[in-house]
């Protein structure tokens, strides 16, 4: 076991192991230098490294809000000399604004995506996917490519999985990415989120399981 003898206050530490009878001298890291200190220190050398840990601290903290505090700053001059109403916070690298009747998104760049869609409604991104609405509802990504718009789905969730769940016609089924439709002959009553790749559908009042290539699984 390593017992401390004497440290030159340099990064040398000497010190004595149980193995050898004679001392050892090593340069050691500031961590275990520090360790080895106040291990043995004083009261007044603990307190001096107390000090300095609590003010590196401090300073970490302090630079961190001011980062924080200007990027929240830029936000509002952002937001100000493009008259938007109003700026959400970032959510998967992007923020939903709203001017007048209409929203889309920024990036934290400033670039706007979506605003040329004219979209009445929005809902947060998640799995690089956010629901809009005109008429009825869709998808885009962060790119402002739109997915299902020619479906003129009644309602959509969120994606989860790579799936999320729509509703036509008073019926659910599924959609991916790509906008291609699973389940959609199933005409189900209900229809939860994909877990572990399967999802509980109800129809006729009965409930079970598929896949996400529509498949009645057990």
């Amino acid at each position: 076991m390593l017992k401390v003898k004497h440290y030159q206050g340099n990064g040398t530490l000497t010190e004595n192991t149980d193995n050898f009878s004679s001392a050892t001298t090593k340069r050691v890291a500031p961590l275990h230098t520090c360790y080895a200190v106040l291990n043995k220190a004083s009261p007044q050398t603990i307190m001096k490294y107390r000090n300095k840990f609590v003010m590196t601290i401090l300073i970490a903290i302090s630079l961190l809000f001011s980062a924080n505090l200007k990027a929240e700053l830029n936000i509002d001059s952002l937001a100000k000399a493009r008259g938007y109403d109003e700026v959400k916070e970032f959510i998967e690298g992007m923020a939903k604004v709203k001017k007048g009747f209409y929203v889309w998104f920024i990036d934290k760049e400033g670039k706007e995506i979506g605003k040329e869609g004219k979209y009445i409604l929005s809902d947060d991104f998640k799995e690089g996917m956010a629901m809009v609405c005109q008429d009825f509802m869709w998808f885009i990504d962060k790119e402002g490519k739109e997915i299902g718009k020619e479906g003129k789905y009644e309602f959509v969730t969120y994606f989860n999985e790579g799936m999320a769940s729509v509703r036509k016609d008073g019926y659910w089924f599924y959609i991916d990415k790509e906008g291609k439709e699973i389940g959609k002959e199933g005409k189900y009553e209900f229809v939860g989120n994909f877990v572990d790749g399967i999802a509980k559908v109800l129809k006729d009042g009965k409930w079970f399981y598929i896949n996400k290539k529509g498949e009645e699984v057990e």
